[in-house]
């Protein structure tokens, strides 16, 4: 038997076994996934074929004769021949992935022409965006919501004069207990800073014509304690409620001596209070006790809410005035009248002083 039929035959009688181990190598070789059965079918049926033609052509020239080398050549061939099939047809494919790197700063330099990278797009944000290089106008302060305020001292010029004690009744005991001194005549009161208190000041002029302002809610009130009528001077607007107490435990009567609303008189003889109609008028008019004559007041009667009553330090305060030019009037029961034009602008704070001289009228 020749060579060639020696090992034809060698292979065949081991050729299952061969095979089997041959599988076993491809299938342990270090390939990403190993080979499909599909190639391991082809690759049995390749090796059987050459086999079978292992002493003649090409195939028989290359691999050497004797069954050991013949099977080292062979498992040679396969193992290429798979690694080269498996690379064309059964390569897995990955999905490409591109890394992006950041973008390189190029410091600048006056040697070159190399330039930074285009930074990228800026978003603009919501919300209101002012131009570059543009210095945007400051905002202007909104005072329509600020108050207007007129204010001021009423001023006493002269030597202060010196008033009367009044005259006490029979009943002033029931009334002393309520001070700490005698009672004077308050017709003219200075205070210690040489202000006039007592004096009513409040918009004369400058006001819409015909315009309606509504009256407070809250009474104004006239009491009698001690005596005396508290306050000496009561300012009230045309509508506002208006109410008359008696605080002392004696009776007292009421005289209102009013021209342009209707006048009354009534007696309250203990504790307690009596409630008066609105006025509809403006006007001044004075109030009395006929039992007791030396209490007496005042009631100034206006038709707008910008007014005021001077007391122990003389100011004045009117609030809330639009703005516009208006004539502001100072009343005093015995030293007469005083008027002054004022401008009001908004948010912003007018002084302005009135000056009563001594014995003028």
């Amino acid at each position: 038997m020749s060579e060639h039929q020696q090992g034809k035959e060698d292979l065949p009688q081991g050729g299952d076994e061969a095979l089997d181990r041959m599988v076993t190598a491809l299938r342990d070789a270090p390939m990403p996934e190993g080979p499909s059965p599909r190639l391991v079918q082809q690759t049995q049926a390749a090796l059987r074929d050459a086999a079978g033609r292992a002493g003649h052509g090409s195939l028989g020239r290359i691999i050497p004769s004797g069954s050991l080398p013949r099977l080292a050549a062979a498992i040679v061939l396969l193992t290429l021949g798979t690694m080269i099939f498996w690379a064309v047809f059964f390569r897995p494919t990955k999905p490409l992935q591109t890394k992006i790197d950041p973008p390189k700063v190029v410091p600048h330099d006056h040697g070159d022409h190399q330039t930074a990278p285009t930074p990228p797009p800026v978003v603009p944000l919501p919300g209101p965006s002012v131009a570059e290089g543009v210095n945007p106008k400051p905002p202007v302060p909104d005072t329509s919501g600020v108050e207007s305020v007129v204010n001021g001292r009423v001023i006493f010029a002269g030597v202060p004069p010196v008033m009367a004690q009044v005259a006490q009744g029979a009943t002033m005991a029931e009334c002393a207990k309520h001070h700490q001194g005698p009672i004077y005549d308050e017709s003219i009161v200075v205070n210690a800073n040489g202000t006039l208190a007592n004096v009513v000041v409040s918009v004369s002029g400058g006001l819409p014509e015909g315009e309606w302002f509504p009256a407070p809610g809250d009474a104004a009130v006239l009491d009698q304690k001690g005596c005396v009528f508290r306050p000496h001077v009561l300012a009230v607007m045309v509508g506002q409620p208006v109410v008359v107490k008696n605080s002392d435990p004696v009776l007292h009567n009421v005289r209102e001596m009013a021209v342009n609303n209707p006048s009354s008189n009534f007696g309250q003889p203990t504790i307690g209070a009596t409630s008066l109609m609105p006025f509809k008028e403006p006007e001044v008019f004075r109030v009395k006790c006929d039992i007791h004559p030396w209490m007496e007041a005042w009631v100034r009667v206006v038709d707008n809410p910008y007014f005021a009553v001077t007391a122990a330090d003389g100011g004045f305060t009117l609030r809330g005035l639009p703005p516009g030019k208006y004539r502001i009037k100072a009343w005093h029961e015995r030293l007469g009248v005083r008027e002054q034009e004022v401008t009001v602008q908004a948010g912003h704070a007018v002084t302005t002083d009135f000056t009563f001289h001594a014995g003028a009228k």
